[in-house]
């Protein structure tokens, strides 16, 4: 007995040297994160440690689909709440001395934190019938397990896992994560680098596990650090691993994700889905600003190059998406699965979008190019394109999957705008083809057929601009016929019949110009033609095309009271009034309060008046 006493004491002193160390380790790190998110959750952790004391309780509204159990926070961090917050899942945290009087039924899943005294784990065996009956019932339940952390809880002979038997576990800190079974829901996406050194990386392994447990991950010595079982009609995911602390102290928040994911499928692909249509519309942001920059050949590569590698990225999180939704279909609602594939479609039209934008740059800056360089980004745009139709294909699929809805009344109309939408994202796909074809027949040395640009006027205020194209045959003996010419901006602008050799002929559009991403700004809209035509042949024709210099103009888009010196105001005008009235009128604004509205009226200033197009003097 007393050698045993004396073991004790040397591992808890062992602990409380291991945790000093982890905690000093702590503190240093975080003068080491550079990542925005991390850092600010960080720059609170001195604040949590002095107050971690005062963590209470707290309750959301009637909407709150998880409940987090946790009396202290874990290694003195929110971690379970941020990423809750992150996937926008509305949640409940109590005490588990609080298990006993809440209704544990109301919840869609539970998730236990990691690192807490050791009162936390006796309240939850306390308890465990009524977590029990969660889980049976359909529940999902997140076991936190990890303990032997900076509060020194433990759990041994406690039974706090949902089953028929105790599940028991063993101390060991350790490094080294390895996944043995990644198509389990928690795995998907995760490597063994992303879950290993994270000083410490798990604190043991399960022991005695329930017949039918799935282990997701291991230790190096092949011991479950993480398992995966069904109770009734529910499901438990537990872990011995130091998840919050991955996700606080080692930017690692992808395990943490990936739990509150499978436990609530359907928000999490609404979440991804978000993120990917927030950057799609970063990605149009940075080709906005591309197109509209003149590069010479070496900045040409390069950013054709980054909008490639955008392209690409996006079409990855794509097949995410799908395989995301793909891997939950049996477990979504017809309603969830119509709403999922409208999704789907809205984000292969944005994708469709990058690829025309891509293919854009890649004519502008094509001449500029190597022929090294031509190939290169030739074969990527292949592949894009090549990727955007195993894309189609299965959201063809998903159409299959639901062809029934055509039958219910209620869902017919649903049925034929997916119909319809997947025949304009076939449609747009075949013009992507018609421009990748384009770009093979670019001649880069101008013969047979030359296009060039040019603009009226290079400096407007919003005004429209006079654009002409001269397109001319350029080889003596070869006619080109059926020329069609195209602006990056606004598509065919003219056909030219026929070419005679060593002739020219000019296509005179007017367009308007205006800066397509603020109000009362300024910017600059640059574009260039291609020109593609039939070179008549004794021996047969062949199709060559041309893409012409590029034009910029700087405009300027300030709405007319701006641009004239006056100020926008807001007043009450007669609902028969536009924006932007004569004032130098009576009338528009003196229209009672029933017959008004809101209206922008330019405010001259004193002694002046706007006559609709400009301040004047009265």
């Amino acid at each position: 007995m007393r050698i045993w006493r004396i073991m004790l004491a040397l591992l808890l002193f062992l602990t409380l040297v291991i945790c000093n160390a982890a905690m000093a380790e702590s503190n240093s790190h975080i003068k080491d994160i550079s990542d925005d998110r991390t850092t600010e959750k960080l720059q609170s952790l001195e604040q949590n440690s002095r107050e971690a004391s005062e963590f209470k309780p707290q309750r959301a509204d009637e909407s709150a689909i998880a409940l987090l159990i946790q009396d202290d926070l874990p290694w003195l961090v929110d971690s379970n709440a941020w990423a809750l917050n992150d996937l926008g899942i509305p949640y409940d945290i109590i005490k588990s001395s609080d298990i006993a009087t809440t209704d544990l039924l109301k919840y869609k899943f539970i998730m236990y934190a990691s690192d807490q005294p050791t009162s936390y784990y006796q309240n939850i065996a306390a308890n465990i019938g009524a977590i029990e009956s969660f889980v049976a019932q359909g529940g999902f339940l997140i076991a936190h397990c990890c303990d032997q952390g900076w509060h020194g809880g433990w759990w041994d002979d406690l039974k706090i896992l949902p089953g028929s038997v105790i599940i028991g576990h063993e101390n060991d800190y350790l490094q080294d994560i390895h996944i043995i079974h990644p198509k389990e829901c928690v795995a998907k996406g995760l490597t063994d680098d992303q879950l290993s050194n994270w000083n410490l990386a798990t604190h043991g392994y399960f022991t005695n596990l329930p017949a039918g447990a799935t282990v997701v991950m291991v230790t190096d010595s092949d011991f479950p650090t993480y398992i995966a079982y069904n109770y009734g009609d529910g499901k438990v995911i537990a872990t011995m691993q130091t998840v919050e602390w991955g996700y606080a102290h080692r930017d690692r928040p992808d395990l943490l994700y990936n739990e509150i994911g499978c436990a609530d499928p359907t928000k999490s692909m609404s979440s991804y889905e978000d993120l990917l249509r927030s950057q799609t519309l970063l990605i149009g942001s940075f080709e906005n600003l591309l197109k509209n920059t003149t590069l010479n050949s070496s900045m040409s590569y390069k950013f054709l190059d980054s909008f490639d590698d955008l392209a690409r990225r996006e079409q990855d999180g794509l097949y995410s998406f799908e395989d995301l939704v793909s891997g939950q279909w049996t477990d979504i609602c017809i309603l969830q699965r119509i709403e999922l594939t409208k999704s789907f479609e809205d984000l292969l039209r944005r994708e469709a979008i990058i690829l025309t934008s891509n293919e854009d740059l890649l004519k502008r800056g094509f001449c500029k190019l190597t022929p090294g360089e031509k190939k290169e980004l030739l074969d990527r745009f292949e592949a894009r394109l090549k990727s955007e139709v195993v894309l189609l294909k299965k959201f063809e699929d998903w159409l299959h999957y639901q062809q029934m809805i055509e039958e219910n009344a209620n869902l017919y109309d649903t049925w034929t705008a997916f119909l319809a939408s997947f025949e304009d994202l076939i449609r747009r796909q075949s013009n992507l083809l018609d421009s990748f074809e384009t770009l093979l027949k670019i001649d880069c040395n101008d013969t047979y057929i030359n296009v060039t640009k040019s603009a009226d006027s290079l400096d407007v205020q919003g005004d429209s601009v006079n654009y002409t194209y001269t397109v001319t045959a350029t080889e003596s003996g070869f006619d080109v016929k059926d020329i069609v010419v195209k602006d990056s901006l606004w598509g065919k602008v003219g056909t030219i019949a026929l070419l005679k050799e060593g002739t020219s002929q000019e296509i005179t559009v007017t367009k308007p110009l205006s800066c397509a991403d603020c109000d009362n700004c300024q910017c600059k809209v640059c574009n260039f033609a291609t020109a593609c035509g039939e070179v008549i042949t004794v021996n047969g024709n062949f199709t060559v095309c041309d893409v012409s210099n590029e034009v910029c103009v700087a405009v300027e888009d300030y709405d007319p009271c701006t641009r004239s010196g006056g100020t926008v105001e807001i007043r009450n005008c007669c609902n028969s009034a536009s924006d932007f009235p004569n004032t130098c009128k009576p009338g528009p604004c003196s229209c009672g309060p029933s017959s008004s509205k809101d209206t922008k009226v330019c405010n001259c200033g004193e002694g002046k008046c706007f006559n609709g197009t400009a301040c004047v003097p009265i």
